[in-house]
């Protein structure tokens, strides 16, 4: 039986099922392989989450949860952080066009440290 959690509901860790494959850049066999089984789409996005995981130097001791989505012109970033004791909790996100997602990735990271730095 296949149970999918409502995305208002459950926030799963950024890159959570994403599997990620290294090959040598002169092994142009495995890289060609590489490309026959990527998802651009979810790589965008994967990209996007990992940009917003190292802004807030992120690390496994972090409760931090992200839903992304992303269509040919918008970007939707859903974040989720409590406290270690999960007795407080943010939710913020943002929506907006491709072209000012940098902008927005920073801000919200930046308010998910702010508050996850307060609770401490």
């Amino acid at each position: 039986m296949l149970f999918r959690s409502p995305r208002d509901v459950f926030y799963p860790a950024p890159g959570q099922g994403v599997v990620t494959l290294q090959a040598r850049s002169k092994d142009t066999q495995a890289v060609d392989l590489c490309r026959l089984i990527n998802d651009e789409h979810q790589e965008r996005i994967s990209q996007l989450e990992l940009s917003l995981l190292e802004q807030v130097g992120f690390d496994c001791n972090m409760p931090l949860g992200l839903w992304t989505t992303m269509d040919d012109v918008r970007v939707s970033m859903k974040g989720f952080i409590s406290d270690t004791f999960f007795t407080r909790f943010l939710e913020i996100g943002f929506d907006c066009p491709i072209a000012e997602v940098s902008l927005e990735v920073m801000n919200l990271s930046q308010q998910l440290i702010k508050q996850f730095n307060r609770w401490q």
